[in-house]
């Protein structure tokens, strides 16, 4: 029983001693997403992150990856991959959205 008892007690600390190290490296800062009524999910709204300590994530209070108040400037932007990038792996100003004019002649 006292065995039982020992290798309860490592594995909780080994458990606790993962943890703190994930949060220390930053591996932690995951966007929450909610669920709508079609089954859909969508990013939470008014949250921010960074994962790595490096890598922010900001979404408004509408849900949409921007770090500003949206502004129209008169450009349509379309698709998750040039509005948001890879939230894994950007900056939130590298990413394009309202306060980063973007323009067709980018395409190369």
């Amino acid at each position: 029983m006292r065995t039982l008892w020992i290798g309860v007690i490592a594995l909780t600390g080994l458990l606790l001693a993962g943890e703190l190290t994930l949060r220390i490296v930053g591996a932690t800062g995951f966007p929450v997403y909610v669920q709508d009524a079609a089954d859909q999910y969508h990013s939470a709204p008014n949250q921010r992150g960074a994962l790595l300590w490096r890598n922010d994530w900001v979404y408004n209070e509408h849900g949409m990856g921007v770090a500003a108040p949206f502004r129209p400037v008169g450009s349509l932007i379309i698709g998750d991959s040039e509005t948001e990038g890879s939230i894994s792996f950007m900056k939130q100003t590298d990413k394009v959205g309202p306060g980063r004019l973007w323009s067709g002649s980018q395409l190369g």
